[in-house]
């Protein structure tokens, strides 16, 4: 979501949704959203992602907003990720475990989005039930030419296929990454595969 000022400037969520977020306005901002998700899954045969943050997931109204608008839609929640991000430590694992819960239930696969960009870590995946781990773009940039990045990037692949997790790997630029975050796994001699710069 992307709002136009009036001097035609693109204006990231993270500049307008922390002064509405415990408003009515906030409540119909993300009902319009879903509704659109909605009107595009019915539309469309692939599949879509949304982002919610901690708050979210422990907002009761977006809870029941998500429940009332997918209850009788299986099959749409079924192809609809939402996506997790993170502002602050999570602090209260048993009620969020709950919520994730809930949202699966419905149908709902979840995401931990931006891992690796700040408070997201190892510990969480022990308590929360993850369906997929998106890999921050700071630790992918630059994978097929820093050595520290490729052994970070393989961990975590490791990781998270030990936990049934997929992984997605943020804003991938050049072949060269693609390359890598490719065969993170299947290959043992990062020297083989390293691209020169």
């Amino acid at each position: 979501m992307r709002l136009i000022d009036n001097q035609d400037r693109i204006v990231a969520p993270d500049e307008f949704l922390p002064s509405i977020r415990n408003t009515q306005v906030y409540i119909n901002l993300t009902r319009f959203v879903v509704d659109t998700v909605i009107k595009a899954l019915k539309e469309n045969s692939f599949k879509l992602a949304i982002n919610l943050d901690i708050q979210d997931i422990l907002n009761d109204d977006v809870l029941n907003l998500l429940k009332e608008k997918f209850e009788h839609e299986i099959e749409l929640a079924r192809r609809l990720t939402i996506e997790i991000l993170e502002h602050e430590e999570i602090k209260n694992f048993k009620l969020i475990k709950e919520r994730i819960f809930l949202l699966k239930e419905i149908g709902f696969k979840i995401a931990m989005d931006d891992f690796g960009s700040g408070y997201a870590n190892f510990r969480y995946f022990l308590d929360l039930d993850m369906d997929i781990l998106k890999i921050d773009g700071s630790i992918i940039k630059n994978i097929d030419k820093n050595i520290n990045s490729y052994h970070i990037v393989k961990t975590i692949v490791g990781f998270a296929r030990s936990m049934n997790m997929n992984t997605v790997a943020e804003q991938i630029e050049t072949d060269g990454e693609l390359k890598i975050y490719a065969t993170p796994i299947c290959q043992d001699n990062f020297s083989k595969i390293l691209i020169p710069s």
